[in-house]
């Protein structure tokens, strides 16, 4: 199908596309989703903006894997419809044809040239060249796990262990840096953003610690507490477990 606007792609310049802006509308059909996260027997429902001034004729969307090494899946988008300047197409995926898990899409125009859509903060952004490292990102989940009702309503709190309370006789490995003035000394920061950080300087804080503050959290009207990892790990965080047991 070639849109009305599409027949005058001849006379558009080049320019008129890298300077539009357009959006991606991640479309729920089950009411109690949002955002990017779309049970595997909804399917994924999109919706693209792309200008007029693009002069799409063909619009398709690839879906990769969470590496963006292998193309999973590629959808032809239907115009749906023209409004406000924007040629509005609409894809969507079958009842579980995506299996669990994170994936990212970007989306190629049929243009006078061949287009890329890619991410740009919350909108999209047309490029001649395809930028691999600019990717739309969707997940696909199962509810595998019913939360009791109890808590529902109720106050969680979440503890990062060792930056909560000292507690028992729990010394530090060898090769780890205890800050000793808990209310004084700040946290190790990297030289600048991306640089290499140890993550090895402790507070001291352990579930010793929690334990003993458990009469004050139940004073807040704390009901559940959700727990940074625990298990053997090197750094402070412990978001790098190694061993589970």
């Amino acid at each position: 199908m070639v849109n009305s606007g599409s027949l005058e792609f001849l006379r558009i310049k080049p320019e008129s596309i890298t300077s539009s802006v357009g959006r991606v509308v991640y479309d729920h059909t089950e009411k109690n989703q949002s955002g990017t996260a779309y049970l595997s027997f909804e399917g994924v429902s999109l919706l693209l903006y792309i200008p007029r001034s693009v002069a799409s004729r063909k619009v398709k969307v690839d879906f990769y894997n969470e590496s963006i090494t292998e193309t999973i899946l590629t959808k032809e988008a239907t115009l749906k419809s023209t409004e406000d300047g924007f040629d509005i197409y609409y894809v969507k995926t079958k009842p579980n044809e995506l299996s669990v898990g994170l994936y990212f899409f970007d989306v190629k125009i049929s243009s006078f040239a061949n287009v890329y859509g890619y991410k740009s903060g919350q909108s999209m952004i047309f490029s001649a060249k395809e930028c691999f490292n600019e990717k739309f990102q969707l997940t696909v989940f199962k509810p595998k796990y019913n939360a009791p009702s109890v808590k529902y309503g109720g106050i969680i709190y979440h503890i990062f262990v060792d930056r909560f309370s000292r507690g028992g006789n729990v010394p530090v490995r060898d090769d780890a840096v205890l800050i000793e003035d808990w209310n004084s000394e700040i946290p190790e920061f990297p030289a600048y953003p991306g640089a290499f950080l140890k993550n090895n300087t402790f507070f001291g804080g352990t579930l010793y610690g929690v334990i003993d503050k458990l009469d004050y959290l139940s004073e807040l009207g704390v009901n559940t507490i959700y727990l940074s990892p625990i298990f053997e790990a090197y750094s402070n965080h412990k978001y790098d477990t190694g061993d589970y047991s």
